[in-house]
């Protein structure tokens, strides 16, 4: 896109530098509206390459929040189980089925509530996060589409710069 700015600039210069008349006033109007529509395309696609840019950061974020919900969820597990193993005494008189064990029971079923609330928590912020991440994604690709949508094409020469007879030299 660079060089075709440069080119058009070139021939822009060397145009009116050589030529005048109602073709080359033409031919600088037409050429002044390439120049505008490459620079203004050039626009849309770095914003294109921003947005694409921030849909990739989207996606990244995404597995960031999935491997640590499972990192989250597999610290829960060992937590449970590191509960269950410190409180070995509680953990024997349940399966001991020993009568007066209500408080094991209790303080089994605590750590398995721990356990259930902290999957929770870690569910609920994968969710919230997920849901941001979505949201930043579709903002990114509207972004996207919308830059896109307004590149246009390189009109072509206009009538009067197609009039040969309307070219003097300079």
């Amino acid at each position: 896109m660079n060089d075709s700015y440069g080119s058009a600039s070139q021939a822009h210069s060397q145009a009116l530098a050589r030529w005048e008349g109602g073709a080359a006033a033409a031919f600088g109007a037409y050429a002044a509206d390439v120049k505008t529509v490459i620079t203004n395309n050039v626009t849309m696609f770095q914003g294109t390459l921003d947005a694409v840019s921030k849909m990739y950061e989207a996606v990244i974020e995404a597995y960031k929040q999935a491997i640590t919900f499972v990192s989250k969820c597999a610290q829960s597990l060992l937590d449970f189980g590191g509960g269950l193993l410190g409180d070995w005494k509680a953990l024997l008189a349940v399966v001991g089925a020993a009568p007066t064990d209500g408080a094991s029971l209790a303080l089994i079923l605590k750590h398995f509530t721990d356990l259930l609330s902290s999957f929770v928590d870690n569910v609920t912020n994968l969710i919230n996060g997920v849901i941001e991440t979505g949201k930043n994604f579709t903002v990114a690709l509207s972004s996207s589409l919308r830059n896109v949508g307004a590149v246009r094409p390189v009109p072509g020469p206009t009538k009067g710069v197609l009039d040969l007879g309307a070219w003097t030299p300079a």
